[in-house]
């Protein structure tokens, strides 16, 4: 998934294109093209995005592959919130191309821990960055 979410978004260009229902779910669908200058950068120069209206999230994620065939698949199967956070509990990702399936649990979430303000400090980081 780290192809939009992990710091990759500022290689696609987006456009949202209509609306369609997704396991009953209507969703914005967004159409997501790898720019020219980073074609060699992802297996997925192409993907549609379809995204809950009702709480923004992914419900489906289809990404092609340079032949401009349909290679994955992600599916939202459960989305909580959690602590107040909208979360994907439950995915599954279907690989076209290699036959492969997986499917992703969350099982634990803590978007409040309780971390002492020293791990953020200068000197704390660059000791621990080794």
């Amino acid at each position: 998934m780290q192809e939009l979410i992990g710091g990759e978004l500022g290689k696609y260009d987006h456009a949202l294109k209509e609306s369609q229902t997704v396991d009953g779910v209507v969703c914005d669908v967004v159409e997501n093209r790898l720019k020219a200058e980073f074609k060699d950068d992802s297996n997925y120069p192409r993907s549609l995005c379809y995204v809950r209206r009702d709480n923004g999230m992914l419900q489906k994620w289809e990404l092609f592959g340079n032949s401009n065939q349909l290679e994955k698949i992600i599916r939202t199967a459960q989305i909580s919130k959690i602590q107040g956070v909208w979360t994907v509990v439950n995915a599954h990702v279907e690989d076209l191309k290699k036959k492969g399936k997986l499917t992703l649990n969350l099982k634990h979430a803590d978007y409040h821990p309780d971390l002492k303000d020293s791990l953020f400090s200068e000197e704390y980081l660059k000791r621990n960055s080794q």
